[in-house]
């Protein structure tokens, strides 16, 4: 698949709360509107937590890594770790 249509795709999982939770399977998304951070959120911190290139950020509690995954789509310049202590 050509870069350009990844990038494409890609950006459809970030439309919406709703679009991004549907990558995940059904038994996880229950817990998305009690737990996850909402995108809007997510693109705030990034913005404020990866102002300059190259910052490492740690997510403690990262839960299934929404936080994560969103921040380094809008913020792609910046190393992002997730720890999570929930085995499932």
């Amino acid at each position: 698949m050509p870069l350009l249509e990844k990038r494409i795709n890609t950006e459809s999982w970030f439309s919406s709360d709703a679009h991004f939770n549907h990558l995940y399977p059904s038994s996880i998304r229950l817990l998305a509107q009690r737990h996850w951070t909402p995108l809007v959120v997510a693109r705030k911190a990034a913005n404020f937590l990866a102002a300059e290139s190259n910052v490492k950020i740690l997510d403690i509690g990262s839960g299934v890594g929404k936080f994560c995954l969103a921040a380094a789509h809008y913020k792609p310049k910046a190393f992002y770790y997730g720890i999570e202590q929930r085995k499932d």
